[in-house]
Parts: C-alpha cells; structure tokens; sequence
C-alpha cells in the first residue's frame, strides 16, 4: 500500500499499464492536468489541450500505449510519458465524444462514441452506427467481452457483435434508468450500473431475481417443435424483410450451447433444426434449454427441454 497526501480531488478510473504503472484520469479544474500517473514512488501529471474538459476512458494497448477518450477532441495516445492527439481517428470516428475504449483481440481496438462503435485493427477503420443491421441506437456508453468472445454494447436494448453480426437482447430489468457501465463476470453474466446507484443482472434468462424473462415474439408465427423433445427439434419463424439472422441454442445461464443460424435472409418463412448437439459435436443432457432467436432487432426466446 502506497499513501500519498497529494490531493488530487476526484479521480474517476485507473488503469494499470504493462510496466505496473498506475494512470487515472482526475478533473483538471481542480488540479490543472486530465491524467495522473504513479512511477518511481511519485505522482506525475499529464495536460491534454482540451482545456477544462474530463477525459472520458483509458484503455492500455500490449504495446503498453495508453489510449485517451476525450468529450469532444477523440482520441489521445499517450506513449513514453508524452500526450499526442491520435490525428488518424479523427475523420473515422462516428463521433469525436469518446465515452469508452476497450482493447480486443488480435490488438483491435474498439472505441464507442455518442453517434455508434468504431473498430481500428491497426491499418483499417470498421464503424457501426444505428441501422437495420448494426445497432439499435446511436450512444453507447460502454463496452465489454463475454467469454465466447462477444461484444457487448450498452445501448438498448443491448447489442452484442460476435461472428461478424450484431444481436439484440432486451428484459424487463433494462427497461428504465440510465446505465453507464458494463461489465461481464466468470459465469458470463451480463452486469450494468446506473449512475442512480441501481445494479441488474443479465444471465441468458433472468435479470437479478426477476422471473424469467417472458418470450417477446418477433412475429406471431415463431414456433418451436416439438416441445418436449428427444433428439430432433426444429426452429420455424418468418422474417418480414431481408435483414440479419440468427437463431442460438443456450442453457440456462445464457451461455451459448450451438449456433444454428447467422446470416442475412429473404422475406418469408424458414426452419431450421437442431439435433440436440452442442458445438463440439456431443449431445447435450436431458434438461432445460433456450431457443434465441434474433431477426434485426427483435429477440424471442422459447423454452425448451430435452427429454432421455
């Protein structure tokens, strides 16, 4: 444990960099820098040129360059102590108000704006805004991984990218507030907060201790048969236009059990079957199992169980 008596008022997040250096952002109204950083047993200050505004998110890259959000100048990248303006991103990002960075695979990175979400892979530029087969809607406040390697973005209802396509999920217990943060745990519940101090929990099925999340048809014709099942079941449903696809067997925790659909499709009615096996080729135990199916940005989930 460190103590320090400096004071550096309201400090907002900290991040810690591959060389153990502890960085956070604090308001430069009340100490004239936007970032504070901890090396060699003494605190150091860094000032952005954005005058009095508060640095929105850090993010650490592997090669241990700290990436900046700001509300209105985009992105800063801070390397070997010194500040620069990330000027390459300017006229890629959706929007110039950062509100969250999240460093991805393959050393993508991803950056959410108030006008939609960009992906920078280190040459190309990637943004997705609000659309028919992107995301609901503009503002996304934050971001974050699921363990099968999702995105989750924080706009409602929630979108999540995986496979190259986006997919929605809404419940009851993200029906009012203004949640700000996102987080995803070791079971791969989803966790938000709001900045009225509520938390809820998503897990596939229920949020915190509500009853399960009831089926909100995408259309009137969704159906699921035969219901209980033994080895062979199949997933009838009609898209009402050409847009993105995707039908997912889950278990009850929401972890997702096999992919059976994922794609663009016509107007029209279409089935497809599952044969109660999971990913990886093996059948999956006698129980209680959820059908997902997400056509644009409509969900509806169906029990179902499988019988020996």
């Amino acid at each position: 444990v460190v103590e320090s008596e400096e004071i550096f008022g309201q400090v907002y997040r900290a991040v810690v960099d591959r060389e153990g250096t502890v960085w956070a952002i604090v308001n430069p109204a009340e100490i004239g820098v936007q970032l504070i950083y901890f090396q060699g047993g003494v605190w150091n200050g860094i000032s952005l040129p954005i005058g009095t505004d508060i640095v929105t998110s850090l993010a650490v890259a592997t090669d241990n360059t700290l990436w900046v959000g700001t509300p209105a100048n985009g992105v800063f990248l801070v390397e070997e102590g010194f500040a620069h303006q990330f000027a390459e991103a300017l006229p890629k990002l959706p929007s110039l108000h950062v509100r969250d960075i999240l460093m991805g695979n393959n050393s993508d990175v991803w950056i959410a704006t108030n006008q939609g979400v960009a992906r920078y892979d280190g040459e190309d530029w990637k943004v997705f805004t609000k659309g028919k087969l992107a995301l609901p809607e503009s503002l996304v406040p934050a971001l974050a991984f699921d363990h099968q390697h999702g995105l989750w973005a924080l706009t409602r209802p929630l979108a999540r990218y995986h496979e190259g396509m986006w997919d929605t999920v809404a419940w009851p217990g993200f029906s009012e507030g203004t949640f700000t943060a996102i987080a995803v745990d070791k079971e791969n519940n989803i966790w938000l907060g709001a900045n009225d101090g509520n938390i809820v929990m998503y897990d596939g099925v229920t949020t915190g201790v509500d009853d399960p999340v009831p089926a909100m048809p995408v259309q009137q014709h969704t159906n699921v048969y035969p219901n209980p099942f033994h080895s062979d079941l199949r997933v009838a449903y009609t898209v009402p236009e050409e847009m993105s696809v995707r039908v997912i067997v889950t278990d009850v925790l929401g972890r997702e059990i096999r992919s059976l659909v994922q794609t663009v499709l016509p107007s029209g009615e279409h089935t497809v079957a599952w044969d109660g096996l999971d990913t990886g080729g093996r059948s999956v135990p006698a129980g209680m199992y959820y059908c997902r199916i997400v056509i644009g940005t409509s969900t509806s989930v169906v029990a179902m169980q499988k019988v020996l």
